[in-house]
C-alpha cells in the first residue's frame, strides 16, 4: 500500500528581524481541519526558536569553518 499525503502544514522558521530562514512541512495522510489559536501560537514561537537557532549558527559556527578553512589555505600556500 502506497501512503498518500492528502494534508501538509508548512511552518517558516523565522531570523528575529523576521526573514524567513527556512521551513518544516508536515504532511498527512486525512485532510487536516483548522488549528486552534493556542496551537498556532506555539507553532509561531517554536518556528521562531528553532529560526533563530539556525540564524546564530550560520552567523557564528559556519563562519568560524569558514575563517579556519581560510587560514589553513593561507598557511598552505
Amino acid at each position: 500500500m502506497r501512503d498518500v499525503s492528502r494534508a501538509a502544514h508548512s511552518l517558516p522558521l523565522t531570523s528575529r528581524a523576521g526573514r524567513v530562514i527556512g521551513l518544516i512541512s508536515s504532511h498527512h495522510a486525512p485532510p487536516l481541519s483548522g488549528f486552534s489559536q493556542p496551537q498556532l501560537t506555539a507553532l509561531a514561537s517554536t518556528g521562531a526558536a528553532v529560526g533563530g537557532w539556525l540564524h546564530w549558527h550560520r552567523r557564528t559556527v559556519v563562519l568560524d569553518a569558514l575563517e579556519h578553512l581560510q587560514s589553513t589555505a593561507r598557511v598552505a600556500r
